[in-house]
């Protein structure tokens, strides 16, 4: 396969303010800062041993015009967030934490493509390195059997009905004891817990920043990530249980849109359509 390389003069357009600090790597992440710098996701990572979240750093990056590719990666979080500002547990230098600066032009009622196509590289990359076939949750979780292995959060800024830029960011457990965190030890789980190995994160690094730039480019191109992405949903066909504000619905999980909208079958025969942004969702007893 091929992989996608940048245009020559993509270093000279890195205008935002990168501290020799933030490129000097550890001996973890040194040689796949090296491997990745021709890749169209990954050529330039910015690197951050602590920082209170890739995402927030990314999206101010993105707002002085930081160029499209470039990746915050850190080794520890100390306010990592998922969906609905919940909180994320990762050890110190034990997961995958980072973000991607995207800049699309895209409609933005296909914003959610990105969070699929993050999903589906990961995806990728996990089966790569570790042989595991994980899926991914609706919306936007990356699951081994039941328990959430990762996550995915998407934050964009848009202008005129396009999106300007999107920050597309994961947290993945890779090397992590969760049993250690008993506030989501009974949901979660980890690539080692599962492998019964420990894990490369900088090989697992690697193929997804290839991954996700082949795909990237794809889509771009035309390739519509959607119905590979739905066909991963674990969430299809399972009784759910959500929650809309104060109303609490339950019902079986039927298909998902190419907006990224999950669509439920009511008791009664109803379909509902529900949006990403405002539901918890978990199985039903």
């Amino acid at each position: 396969m091929t992989l996608p390389g940048r245009p020559a003069t993509f270093a000279a357009m890195v205008n935002v303010a990168v501290s020799a600090q933030e490129r000097r790597y550890p001996p973890w992440l040194a040689d796949v800062a090296g491997r990745s710098q021709r890749l169209r996701i990954g050529g330039t990572i910015i690197y951050r041993a602590v920082t209170a979240s890739t995402n927030d750093d990314a999206r101010a990056l993105a707002r002085q015009g930081a160029p499209e590719g470039l990746v915050v990666l850190a080794d520890e979080q100390t306010h990592g967030r998922g969906r609905l500002g919940r909180k994320w547990y990762a050890p110190a230098g034990t997961s995958l934490l980072l973000s991607v600066i995207l800049r699309p032009s895209l409609p933005l009622e296909r914003a959610a493509q990105l969070t699929m196509l993050m999903g589906l590289a990961t995806l990728d990359a996990i089966k790569s390195v570790t042989g595991l076939e994980a899926g991914l949750k609706w919306p936007n979780d990356i699951v081994l059997g039941e328990r959430k292995a990762g996550g995915i959060l998407s934050e964009l800024e848009s202008d005129g009905g396009l999106v300007r830029w999107a920050v597309v960011g994961l947290g993945l457990n890779v090397n992590c004891d969760m049993s250690t965190f008993p506030e989501v030890a009974a949901s979660a789980t980890s690539l080692q817990a599962v492998a019964g190995a420990e894990v490369n994160r900088a090989e697992l690094l690697l193929a997804l920043l290839r991954s996700l730039s082949v795909r990237y480019v794809r889509f771009k191109r035309g390739q519509q990530p959607y119905d590979e992405w739905q066909a991963h949903l674990r969430t299809l066909g399972q009784p759910v249980e959500v929650e809309c504000g104060v109303e609490r619905l339950e019902g079986t999980a039927e298909f998902a849109s190419p907006e990224g909208n999950l669509f439920i079958r009511l008791g009664d025969g109803t379909l509902r359509e529900i949006s990403a942004g405002d539901v918890k969702l978990r199985p039903v007893p």
